[in-house]
């Protein structure tokens, strides 16, 4: 199937009225084509925003509901030094911010992205000590976070880079492929640059396949910072890069992972063998580990 008869069957894939043999014919072409695999995601987001146009359902009062949907609560602090700014709904924090502007263009930029006015309040505890605990790199418990303004495309992706352990990385094409977008690379890099809720869904934790640390939105010395504040390897991963490494195996267990892998860092260096892609390691007989599953990057 060309390019031309998937993409006048993308929207009808995504209502399930394709006939089998056409859901097979599409999908197998998307699976190879990245620029069509673009074109669903665009497909699901504006239908996400049609389907927020829907009139507000009465909730416990008319005006309760319009409230809670038409303003949302902004507060600022301090961690050593470092200003945060943070929105939140009824439903949990929608935006944190690192950047240093004013409250004014926070404001500004959340009412365009989000459709929601910002009023003054106080943070709650609980997304505070959350914030502090995540940019000093310690163990974080996730507090209640609202992405549900979001297209259902950004919410998969975003969900799944919180499951990324604490001082490890993933690449943009394993992101990709879990949330079954093999091809979407660029679209997953995209809700990267724009993650409204960063430190506690940790795109810090996402890197380029070809090895290093990437970009960040808050530049790349604070996502350097924020690696190793949570005892990730970085100077060791930008080392391999270097050397176009991108995974790591063990002669012992016979398994092969990402560099940051915490069972990486249990291999001697006399059991340590170094692979420029999944394809040679499995030339050697070596098999994915199962903990940072990297065949998903293959």
């Amino acid at each position: 199937m060309q390019c031309r008869s998937t993409l006048t069957r993308i929207d009808s894939l995504r209502t399930g009225e394709l006939s089998e043999a056409e859901v097979h014919e599409v999908t197998h072409h998307l699976s190879s084509c990245g620029s069509c695999n673009e074109s669903l995601s665009d497909v699901e987001e504006f239908a996400f925003a049609i389907r927020g146009l829907q009139k507000l359902r009465p909730a416990r009062s008319c005006a309760s509901s319009v409230c809670e949907e038409v303003f949302h609560t902004f507060d600022q602090f301090d961690v050593d030094g470092q200003q945060v700014q943070l929105a939140f709904s009824s439903a949990g924090i929608t935006r944190i911010d690192l950047g240093g502007g004013s409250r004014d263009d926070f404001a500004s930029s959340y009412t365009k992205r989000f459709g929601s006015e910002l009023r003054d309040g106080s943070v709650p505890d609980e997304y505070r000590e959350a914030i502090e605990r995540a940019l000093r790199g310690e163990p974080t418990t996730l507090p209640p976070i609202d992405i549900s303004r979001l297209s259902e495309f950004e919410q998969q992706v975003l969900r799944s880079i919180a499951k990324i352990p604490r001082g490890e990385a993933r690449s943009y094409e394993w992101v990709a492929r879990v949330v079954g977008r093999p091809k979407a690379v660029r679209a997953v890099g995209n809700v990267m640059a724009s993650n409204p809720v960063p430190l506690l869904l940790p795109c810090h934790r996402v890197v380029p396949a070809s090895g290093g640390l990437g970009g960040y939105g808050f530049g790349t010395p604070m996502k350097r910072r924020l690696l190793a504040a949570e005892d990730a390897p970085v100077d060791e991963l930008e080392s391999l890069a270097r050397k176009n490494i991108r995974y790591v195996g063990s002669n012992v267990t016979m398994n092969f992972c990402f560099p940051t892998c915490t069972g990486v860092r249990k291999i001697r260096p006399d059991q340590k063998l170094l692979f420029r892609d999944a394809e040679e390691a499995r030339r050697h007989g070596y098999r994915p580990c199962n903990r940072c599953s990297p065949v998903l990057a293959a």
